[in-house]
């Protein structure tokens, strides 16, 4: 649509404002990843700027947190480790000499061109830091079903749009049946809890700062970058992002939700 844009064939309204956050999903509960070694090195491997390059022409944002700009959890700098490919192979032989075995694991996905040349690419990097991966390609709803019932090691996800930072609690508080990962960390679950109640704008915004630097310091998600919406019309359709707010608050429509509103619609003559 960008091409079609810059030839003036089509008007196009394009944001990641409070989209959602691409990432390795991985389920920590199970070998290799219940290892924290193990998740580092998987994480120095991967070098998301150059993937970003070659699958998205490096348009889109890099995430280092779940959390997007403008949310009070966000945080410019989080802690997630850059790429550092020897970094990543002394972590992998850390965990061979642990576990006496080689550090390999599943990675699923979905079945479109697009997601299986990202998963090659990853395979490839990670192949570099002596990391087996075997690419397993699966439809939406058995993706679904797999990380509903624990029956994966890694899986290419996309969740957690942009809003409250308390609308991601049922999804990493221990104890939830949408708590993909597995995760069961006393720490983000007093952090989630205590965002919860805390009525101090300011306190609260700290509360789930920490919970971003937690993540980065744990890495129970390996996140990639934040996911960019757009929609076309004809040069002459207007108000595809609905009707500005009466307080100068700016267009109120989400354009990750994938839905056109009719209201503000109108077509110049």
């Amino acid at each position: 649509m960008r091409k079609l844009a810059a030839q003036k064939k089509i008007r196009l309204d394009a944001s990641d404002k409070n989209a959602e956050v691409g990432y390795l999903l991985l389920n920590v509960s199970k070998p290799p990843f219940n290892d924290p070694v193990a998740r580092r090195a998987v994480a120095y491997a991967g070098d998301r700027e150059e993937i970003n390059a070659i699958i998205n022409d490096g348009t889109l944002r890099l995430a280092d947190g779940p959390f997007p700009p403008g949310s009070p959890a966000y945080l410019p700098k989080s802690g997630y480790p850059p790429h550092n490919l020897k970094r990543a192979r002394a972590l992998v032989r850390r965990y061979e000499r642990t576990h006496n075995e080689k550090l390999a694991f599943e990675y699923e996905t979905g079945t479109s061109p697009d997601l299986i040349q990202l998963a090659q690419l990853v395979q490839k990097q990670l192949q570099a830091a002596g990391i087996t991966t075997k690419l397993k390609t699966v439809d939406e709803a058995s993706q679904i079903n797999d990380a509903l019932a624990g029956s994966f090691q890694a899986q290419a996800f996309r969740n957690h749009p942009g809003g409250d930072p308390d609308l991601q609690y049922p999804w990493w508080h221990s104890g939830s049946p949408i708590n993909f990962g597995r995760i069961k960390d006393p720490e983000i679950d007093r952090l989630l809890d205590a965002g919860r109640v805390e009525t101090d704008p300011a306190k609260r915004a700290r509360l789930y700062q920490e919970l971003n630097r937690r993540f980065a310091h744990e890495l129970y998600d390996l996140w990639t970058w934040y996911t960019l919406w757009g929609i076309g019309t004809a040069r002459d359709v207007r108000g595809a992002l609905g009707p500005p707010l009466p307080d100068n608050g700016g267009k109120p429509f989400p354009i990750f939700g994938g839905y056109v509103p009719v209201l503000g619609l109108s077509k110049t003559r």
